[in-house]
């Protein structure tokens, strides 16, 4: 991290304020600063070591910065852009945190001004709850922070971005921005449409009966935790997303159509495969934990010194899952260069490998654990 001095953050609530813990941890860590709308939220931060100084001003805060994070709701990320642009030095790197990326890459990058570079960004972990109060140094630790570079993306600036979220626990991954809205429409934010839905529904069946919703035991409470999240953050998300969003409710309305009929039936043979699929599914998905390092594998590929081959490597590698744990680009000239990627798992590694030869890419595998 030697080459990043300062690092900025606006917004210092539940990501921003876990950014800056999360970064402060590391070895050597870069001097933070952070802006708050509340300066009661911004000097909770500075209390809590989320950062070393708490600005006044967005100006004073991104001045020098070496990477600013924007951890603000989507709806103003854009704006406030705009308004740091003017302001920071030559090669400095912007991310956001937004849960919905396609508008919001394809318009910043229509304006920055030449030597500024901007990679979307979304860890994809979080809370209900909001607020610095709760920010936490193991946020991101071994959850999934999705990037989401373009061709006009600089090699450079994603490396280094790629390696400081690696260095937080991480585990990074490529994908497209719109690619990326159409995935976390059917993942996040359907299910806090159907979260907030079963609450509003529940609570009307019960109207006249209060006191049954105390009798809510785990299944209820589970499926409707994220009900409990910040509706004017939702809101924003819902609208910017709004036609992935809309696609998936009609999807799932069909799909609830069909689970009635099935019901009404008394098609006892439909409705067990239906539970049987679902538990199968839900308990294949992984969960969160430690690495197995001796199951690392490095992926060597010579690669031309041109605009877009890092991003096109990483989003090829994102389309198959695979996150990269770590990027070194070795230069043998000045057009050429070696590319060593780290990726975690023999299978997941060769299957990269093999994708890679068929672009165009030479490719070699080793073990590395």
């Amino acid at each position: 991290m030697e080459n990043i001095k300062k690092v900025a953050i606006i917004g210092i609530g539940l990501v921003g304020g876990s950014l800056g813990l999360a970064i402060k941890s590391l070895n050597d860590p870069p001097e933070i600063s952070g802006f708050s709308r509340s300066p009661k939220s911004a000097k909770k931060a500075l209390k809590k070591g989320a950062i070393d100084i708490a600005c006044q001003d967005i100006e004073s805060c991104v001045n020098d910065a070496d990477i600013v994070f924007i951890a603000t709701p989507v709806s103003v990320i854009v704006d406030i852009v705009k308004e740091v642009g003017g302001h920071l030095k030559k090669g400095a790197i912007i991310s956001d945190v937004g849960s919905t990326k396609s508008s919001i890459v394809k318009t910043i990058e229509g304006f920055l001004p030449k030597g500024i570079h901007f990679i979307g960004g979304h860890p994809v972990t979080g809370s209900e709850h909001d607020g610095i109060d709760y920010a936490d140094a193991r946020l991101f630790q071994n959850f999934y922070y999705v990037l989401t570079p373009t061709p006009a993306t600089d090699s450079n600036a994603f490396k280094t971005l790629h390696a400081l979220l690696t260095a937080i626990g991480a585990n990074v991954i490529a994908v497209d921005a719109d690619k990326h809205d159409e995935i976390l429409a059917t993942l996040s934010h359907l299910p806090h449409m159907v979260a907030a839905t079963l609450v509003n529904m529940a609570s009307n069946q019960v109207a006249k009966k209060q006191d049954w919703l105390s009798l809510a035991a785990g299944g209820f409470r589970d499926t409707t935790r994220i009900a409990a999240s910040k509706p004017a953050l939702w809101l924003d998300i819902c609208l910017e997303n709004k036609q992935a969003l809309v696609d998936n409710l009609k999807s799932f309305k069909n799909s609830l159509e069909e689970l009635t009929s099935l019901l009404e039936r008394g098609d006892t043979a439909e409705l067990k495969k239906i539970l049987t699929k679902a538990r199968n599914i839900r308990m294949s998905l992984p969960v969160a934990g430690k690495k197995d390092i001796t199951d690392m594998h490095q992926l060597m590929l010579l690669v031309t010194d041109k605009p877009g081959v890092i991003s096109d490597i990483s989003l090829t590698l994102g389309d198959l899952g695979i996150n990269i744990e770590d990027i070194e680009v070795v230069p043998l000239t000045d057009k050429t260069g070696f590319l060593r990627l780290t990726v975690l798992g023999k299978k997941k590694a060769a299957n990269a490998q093999e994708v890679l030869k068929k672009k165009g890419y030479s490719v070699e595998m080793k073990s590395i654990g």
